[in-house]
């Protein structure tokens, strides 16, 4: 399929824009061709005076004398020619920018492209959404132009639908030439997306950039059709047992290796040579290479073992944003989870009827005067609201005296309610919570001396351990068999690991591996609202397996919670929602590199991903300790299974209630006591 030049269509409809009559059309086309041989079709240049060499090339064609309407034309047509011809060869000569060179084609020859592919694909519609958009086609077309295979990617296999529609929102911009100075007005057209967001919009797209490939003459359809049966495939089949199906980013994956392979199979060019079009007998053998295929095979599935047996636990495992009604009516959807200002904290935003209470008023703030305003009811926001609240959205308040040993002290005055808010001369107004940020603790650093704790402080750690009384600890099941006693080694924590199943990765989201997995239990902080994590009440025996491992490991720290990540790379960050004490991070695998890079201003280390100062902490040589709340820190590449353990405790753990705290120290988890909180703050 010729391109612009070598078009006998285009060169048809210049001929009759320019004002030739349809027979004289029909005589010139035969002799002439195409622009290219136009603008070579005699010795005449433009600039030169005597141009009785083309005219005499005309009046040979027509076989008559010329009129001075046959002239002008003539004329026109062929100054056309040689301009554009020649500017082609400039380029060509050059060698500019590939991505700037992609030159729309013109209505006669896409026309063209497009019934030549109409009668060839008979059984094929080329109208809606598997119509490749101009923009594909013109893509397509530049590749072969260039005479070397380009990667077209799926998010760039739009539809003719979907770029007439983001025509209407062309960008207008004002840009100066440098050379001349002059002002130039350009119409950028927006940059749409094609839709891959299911197995059926993924297999048009690759339709459209086939159909786009064969009307640029790079490959036939039916041979490109096939790496698309061939993607499908893979992806629809149903896979082993254990096994899960290919994720879409590795089916990218293995159409990029297939572009890649065939462009080294094609340097000598992908134009159509006398033997055929080389991609047409390239493509059947090389997308079946094994750097092909490998791509495409399912990755086993994370093992699930059988759940082990439940023990009781709080009916109010986390505060759900609906509470369950008891019957027909709106009784059952009162919202109780609206996210509080600063300084209200651990406060009510509702009362127990659903009726919402001001934060202006509790701030101090509210220009309406009584006992209510738009906003809510002027009543205190404090703590003892609760009493009498449904137990699925209330939390139970813990009583200082019971539990003076867990819980930080919360400063109060003197004239406070006992709500837990300071009143100021109304019914009562809390104050700011005391959580500074400006505690600059530069205990960074790592425990490598207890990477493998000696015997004596296991039974030291054993003897410590809270004991389980009248069973109202974890029960025995598969998490914890073989753990009731003894030393808790990396190994067994890892096995239990391996048997639960994963959470929604938080952390290295953006680009998660086949096999990254995180686990969190424990206590957990949302907002001002606190309590127990859903994996803790479902899986206490695994939690009382990571505690015990932890207090083995590093006898004396404190911690509310415990999250473990398998092949996940965070990303820069700080633990906003962490208390001012220290993380401990434990390796469970073997591996090299996957430091932690904490960023301070006394740190010896440069951090590759912004230069700046700070320390890298081998976790994989041994236990590492930071305040991950305060530094900002994220995790170095790593070769080998990463699996790090992370005890922490969470933001107002002093908030959590009695029946919570119970259920964390009957499975180890040791919270940090009043005294350690106050040094801290």
């Amino acid at each position: 399929m010729a391109n612009y030049f070598e078009s006998q269509s285009v060169l048809q409809s210049r001929l009759s824009v320019v004002g030739f009559a349809e027979d004289d059309v029909q005589k010139i086309l035969p002799e002439v061709g195409n622009l290219r041989r136009l603008a070579f079709i005699s010795s005449f240049t433009p600039g030169q005076t005597d141009e009785g060499p083309l005219m005499q090339v005309l009046k040979d064609i027509l076989k008559r004398d010329l009129t001075i309407a046959d002239k002008a034309n003539w004329r026109a047509v062929y100054n056309e020619a040689f301009a554009m011809v020649t500017a082609e060869m400039k380029q060509r000569i050059e060698k500019a920018d590939p991505e700037s060179t992609v030159r729309p084609l013109s209505q006669p020859e896409r026309s063209e492209r497009y019934e030549r592919q109409a009668k060839k694909l008979v059984g094929i519609s080329l109208k809606g959404p598997l119509e490749p958009a101009d923009a594909l086609v013109d893509l397509a077309v530049a590749s072969y132009e260039a005479n070397e295979l380009r990667y077209i990617p799926w998010d760039r296999c739009v539809s003719k639908e979907a770029e007439l529609a983001g025509e209407k929102k062309r960008d207008v911009r004002f840009t100066v030439e440098e050379s001349s100075g002059k002002l130039r007005i350009e119409h950028k057209q927006p940059d749409l997306v094609a839709d891959t967001s299911s197995e059926i919009l993924v297999q048009q797209a690759l339709t459209r950039r086939a159909l786009a490939m064969d009307q640029a003459n790079l490959i036939e359809f039916s041979v490109a059709d096939q790496r698309t049966q061939r993607l499908m495939k893979a992806r629809m089949q149903s896979p082993a047992e254990h096994f899960a199906r290919p994720t879409w980013k590795q089916l990218e994956s293995a159409d990029r290796q297939l572009f890649a392979e065939l462009r080294d199979k094609t340097r000598a060019g992908v134009q159509t040579v006398a033997s055929g079009r080389p991609l047409d007998s390239l493509l059947p053998d090389a997308m079946y290479m094994n750097e092909v295929s490998c791509l495409l095979q399912p990755f086993p599935a994370p093992s699930m073992k059988d759940a082990p047996q439940k023990p009781d636990a709080p009916k109010w495992e986390r505060p759900s944003p609906y509470t369950k009604g008891g019957g027909k009516g709106k009784k059952g959807k009162q919202r109780f989870m609206t996210r509080l200002p600063a300084g209200l904290e651990g406060c009510r935003s509702h009362t127990n009827r659903g009726g919402p209470i001001c934060f202006a008023f509790n701030l101090g703030g509210c220009s309406t005067k009584g006992q209510k305003c738009e906003k809510g009811l002027h009543i205190c926001a404090g703590a003892s609201l609760m009493a009498g609240a449904p137990e699925s959205v209330r939390q139970p308040a813990a009583e200082a005296s019971q539990v003076d040993d867990l819980l930080a002290g919360v400063h109060r005055p003197k004239d406070a309610c006992t709500g837990g808010c300071p009143t100021k001369g109304v019914d009562c107004r809390p104050t700011p919570s005391v959580d500074r940020e400006d505690h600059h603790d530069h205990n960074v650093g790592s425990y490598s001396a207890i990477a493998r704790p000696s015997p004596s402080v296991v039974e030291a750690a054993r003897s410590r351990s809270p004991k389980h009384r009248d069973g109202a600890g974890p029960q025995s099941g598969k998490a914890s068999s073989s753990l009731d006693e003894g030393h808790v080694s990396a190994a067994d924590v890892l096995r239990v690991f391996d048997g639960l199943p994963s959470d929604d990765l938080k952390r290295g989201a953006t680009a998660p591996l086949p096999t990254s997995k995180s686990y969190a239990t424990g206590a957990y902080v949302l907002g001002g609202n606190v309590g127990l994590k859903a994996n803790a009440s479902t899986s206490p025996e695994a939690l009382d397996v990571f505690a015990r491992f932890v207090r083995q490991s590093v006898p004396g720290f404190k911690f509310s919670s415990i999250n473990i990540f398998e092949e996940v790379r965070t990303e820069r960050h700080r633990d906003q929602w962490n208390a001012n004490l220290h993380n401990l991070a434990i390796a469970l695998t073997e591996f090299s590199g996957g430091a932690i890079f904490v960023e301070h201003e006394d740190g010896r280390d440069v951090s590759s991903l912004n230069g700046a100062q700070g320390s890298r902490l081998a976790v994989a040589a041994g236990p590492v300790r930071f305040n991950a709340r305060h530094y900002w820190h994220y995790t170095e590449a790593w070769q080998g299974r990463r699996v790090v353990l992370i005890a922490y405790t969470i933001r107002h753990v002093e908030s959590l209630g009695k029946e919570h705290l119970d259920f964390l120290r009957r499975c180890n988890v040791d919270v940090p006591t009043r005294a350690r909180l106050r040094a801290r703050a």
